[in-house]
């Protein structure tokens, strides 16, 4: 399927086995022909007509190197079948509020689970930023955190709900809460504290 407002293609393939579909998303950023390939779950299984699925191209054919997508974000969600963004308090920090619609939660992950193979999971949706792990180690399941580059990614991201990784179906939500992160420290009040410890 193609139209003139998007220049790449969408594809929908059916798979007899369910699990063929989670193989079949490590072709993510596979370069076919002179594009990389995005590859996302359908969510509910079926292969739409030929207007939804223009919309869907539309969504998922979005520019990655641009924050502001143009397209509504409820509209984009309506086009990958997943659920609108929530609103945000109205007291949130206007600085942080980007930052929120880029990040995700991650429940229900398999404690053996490490952030680096969290990353690589979920960098077929996009370039990461950061990933912040929570949850007791020691219990059966844990959750995390992951703030992307672009908001697009989340989408991508939210669409993935209930694949199984590492034996556990995951739970992907949208995050109301922007992850903390480490203070970024001046390097000359750095050089100066390791300074005044020497000189003790």
């Amino acid at each position: 399927i193609q139209s003139a407002a998007v220049t790449s293609k969408v594809c929908f393939v059916k798979y007899k086995e369910s699990q063929s579909v989670q193989v079949a998303r490590h072709l993510s950023n596979t370069v076919f022909i002179d594009r990389a390939m995005i590859v996302i779950p359908a969510s509910d299984g079926c292969i739409p007509d030929d207007q939804t699925a223009m919309t869907i191209a539309a969504a998922v054919n979005l520019n990655p190197s641009s924050t502001n997508t143009g397209i509504p974000a409820d509209v984009m969600a309506s086009a990958l079948g997943i659920p609108a963004p929530p609103p945000l308090p109205g007291n949130q920090d206007p600085a942080k509020i980007d930052e929120i619609r880029r990040t995700i939660y991650v429940g229900n992950l398999n404690s053996k689970v490490t952030a680096d193979q969290l990353l690589t999971f979920f960098s077929t949706c996009g370039e990461i930023r950061y990933v912040r792990m929570g949850g007791d180690a020691s219990q059966p399941t844990r959750f995390a955190f992951i703030e992307f580059s672009e908001k697009v990614s989340v989408y991508r991201s939210i669409a993935l709900s209930g694949i199984t990784f590492a034996d556990k179906p995951l739970k992907i939500n949208y995050s109301k809460n922007a992850i903390v992160k480490p203070q970024v420290r001046n390097p000359e009040i750095t050089q100066r504290e390791v300074e005044n410890a020497m000189k003790q």
